[in-house]
Formats: structure tokens, C-alpha cells, sequence
């Protein structure tokens, strides 16, 4: 029996269609369709040979298919994933691109991005060097300490995104740290998000220069759609969101949108969380320093903020969000190399263990659900 991988699949492909196209050229033992791609099992090697040899690059659908023999991975593989491929790529095409650095074991597209399995960890680490520019859009330079198992990577994505990329190759990633490489010590910041239900999450403030503050934090737990977030005056959560107090807004100016002339120092506009309820987000704000809102709060609203645009006088003052659904105080946080932790001193969770646990409560050390991006 020879197993035959069949890739590109169109969406309206069938397993009695494609069993069908291969029965031309031998007996089929068995075929199975995941996803975009497939596998048939074929009786013999002359069936096999004939049945690539014919159907390599075979129109279905108005889809080039891809035939080849399925070659098992080895445990050492490296699997590496191509987001934002943007413009139609092939599969042959993805490939020779990563071949310069090292054998390429696999190479499977699924609509925008892709999958690569690269037979050793030192020639997947050479591609992403030499390919991060054109391949991981928004990725400019990766840095990886095999020694001291830490990975740096300069980017414009979310932290949420940069861990998606490296958890895809099989490895957990914890984040430990957010800077920058020019400025490391203007001051850092982090606030711990939960309310009501299941919501929860971290969100990171990082002064990357006098004028430029970055906001980086994922979210668990959200209808899905568009939520309102703000700084708010005090970190007072005795009556949960509530003794929050106003947005913080120091300059006495009307509510609007992050870019208004005119708007609160805390307004930050709009958050989007998809189908799963999960909001990942990166902002940059002119404004907000974080020397002035340590100890305030953050606050994340039922409804989409209106940044000031609605016809009533609420528009001007909270942006009609709705209720204040989590909430959390923004306390002082270690910036990029500041902290070296391994444990956290206060119940013996470890950063491994801590990306399994809830933020909080006595189910941290039992919890096994994975809590947003810890």
C-alpha cells in the first residue's frame, strides 16, 4: 500500500469525487479529506506513481490540486507558520523559498497562510532570519538564545499574534516582557481584567518614548464584536467596575476618539473580539503616559464607544458604551529584561504552569483552562 498526499483541495472537493479520480490509475484502499488537504491510500506503487504523475497540478474545481508521496515527519522537524502570504502563492512556489535554508519535509496553504516543516531547528531559525521581512509581515527581526530558551522578537503585532506564530511550530511560548531596544526604562505597566462571567485578560502599557505609548492585551470571555475600553480616574474596585469613577481626563475636555483633538486623556476607543469571544489588540497612543496612570484603572464596556459622534449629550461624556463589564487596576510592571522570574513568589505557580491558570482565586494551582495570554 502507498499513501498519497493530496494538497489545495478546493472547498468543494467530496471523498467520492477525489476516491473517483484516483480509482482511474489503480484500487484505492482508503481516502480521506481534512480540510484543504488529503490523503489516499493506493494498492501498489505503480498505481501511486501513475496516479502523480497524472494528477500533480490536476484541474478540480478550478483549482490546481497537489500530488505527492506522503513522506512521514521525524520527531526533530521544525513546523513553521507563514502568515499574511497576500498575493496568490503555490504551494511550489512557498517552498523553494524556504528550500535555500534546508530541507523542506512539507509545505501545506490554507487560504492566507501556511505551514512548513523544515527537517532541523538551525534551518527553520536561518529561514525566519533571512524571511521575516517578506514572509511575517510586521516581524523585523528575530532574535533566538537556544542557551537561555528565550526567543526576541521586534515587531508591530500583538503579543497575542507573535505567541500564535511561535506556539505554531509545537513549542509553548510565555511572553515575559514588552520594551523597546532605544528606551528601555521610561516605565511599564500591566492591568489584570476580569468581571463578569468568564471575562478575563491582561492588558501591558509600555512608555516607548515621551510621546509614544503602546498598549498591547488580549481579552477572554467578550460577546463578540466591538467593546469600548478607557482608563478610568481611580483603581478603586470596592464596588467592582462602579467605584471606578469617570473616564480619566485630566484636561476637562469633551469624549471623542483616541486621534480627536478633543477627547479624554483614558479614551482608547474600540476593541474587537471575534466569533470565540477573544479581543487581541495593539494600540499606540500620543497621551497616555504611563507615569500618570499608575493605580488608575482600565475599564472594558458592553457596546461599541461612539467616540463622540452620537446625537445625544451621553456621546460627549462616555461614548454610550453601555455597562462597564471588567475592569482592573493598572499597577507598576518590570519592562523588557527587568524581570527574570520563574516562580511567582506569592503561591508557586510557575510562567508555565501561570499561561494554564485563571489571573486569580484558589484555582490557579487546579485550573487547567488557558487563561488570555499570560
Amino acid at each position: 500500500m502507498v499513501k498519497l498526499f493530496v494538497g489545495n483541495l478546493p472547498g468543494e472537493a467530496t471523498q467520492t469525487e477525489l476516491k473517483a479520480l484516483f480509482e482511474q490509475f489503480g484500487r484505492v484502499t482508503e481516502c480521506d479529506i481534512i480540510k484543504n488537504f488529503g490523503f489516499v491510500h493506493m494498492e501498489d506503487k505503480k498505481s501511486a506513481d501513475d496516479a502523480v504523475q497524472n494528477l500533480h497540478q490536476y484541474i478540480l474545481h478550478g483549482v490546481a490540486i497537489n500530488v505527492e508521496n506522503s513522506r512521514g515527519k521525524p520527531k526533530a522537524s521544525t513546523k513553521l507558520h507563514v502568515s499574511n502570504l497576500g498575493d496568490p502563492c503555490t504551494p511550489e512556489e512557498l517552498r523553494s523559498k524556504f528550500e535555500a535554508f534546508g530541507t523542506v519535509l512539507e509545505c501545506d496553504i490554507v487560504k492566507d497562510y501556511a505551514f512548513v516543516h523544515m527537517e532541523t531547528e538551525e534551518d527553520a531559525l536561518e529561514a525566519i532570519r533571512n524571511l521575516d521581512t517578506c514572509e511575517f509581515k510586521g516581524v523585523h527581526g528575530v532574535t533566538v538564545n537556544l542557551e537561555l530558551e528565550t526567543v526576541l522578537v521586534e515587531t508591530t503585532l500583538s503579543a497575542q499574534d507573535i505567541q500564535t506564530m511561535l506556539e505554531s511550530s509545537g513549542r509553548k511560548a510565555v511572553l515575559t516582557g514588552l520594551g523597546t531596544n532605544e528606551s528601555r526604562n521610561l516605565g511599564a505597566a500591566v492591568a489584570m481584567l476580569s468581571g463578569e462571567g468568564l471575562i478575563q485578560g491582561v492588558v501591558r502599557f509600555l512608555q516607548a518614548s515621551e510621546d509614544n505609548c503602546i498598549i498591547d492585551g488580549t481579552l477572554d470571555g467578550l460577546s463578540p464584536g466591538l467593546h469600548g475600553v478607557h482608563i478610568h480616574e481611580f483603581g478603586d474596585l470596592s464596588e467592582g467596575c462602579a467605584s471606578c469613577g469617570e473616564h480619566y481626563n485630566p484636561d476637562g475636555s469633551s469624549h471623542g476618539a483616541p486621534g480627536d483633538i478633543d477627547h479624554h486623556v483614558g479614551d482608547l476607543g474600540n476593541i474587537f473580539a471575534n466569533d470565540d469571544g477573544q479581543a487581541a489588540f495593539r494600540m499606540e497612543n500620543e497621551r497616555v503616559k504611563v507615569w500618570n496612570i499608575i493605580g488608575r484603572s482600565l475599564v472594558v464596556d458592553e457596546k461599541e464607544d461612539d467616540l463622540g459622534q452620537g446625537n445625544d449629550s451621553l456621546s460627549k461624556i462616555t461614548g454610550n458604551s453601555g455597562r462597564r463589564l471588567a475592569c482592573g487596576i493598572i499597577a507598576r510592571s518590570a519592562g523588557l529584561f527587568e524581570n527574570a522570574k520563574k516562580i511567582c513568589a506569592c503561591d508557586g505557580v510557575t510562567i508555565w504552569e501561570e499561561r494554564e491558570c485563571p489571573i486569580a482565586g484558589p484555582e490557579r494551582k487546579r485550573n487547567k483552562e488557558h487563561s488570555a495570554n499570560l
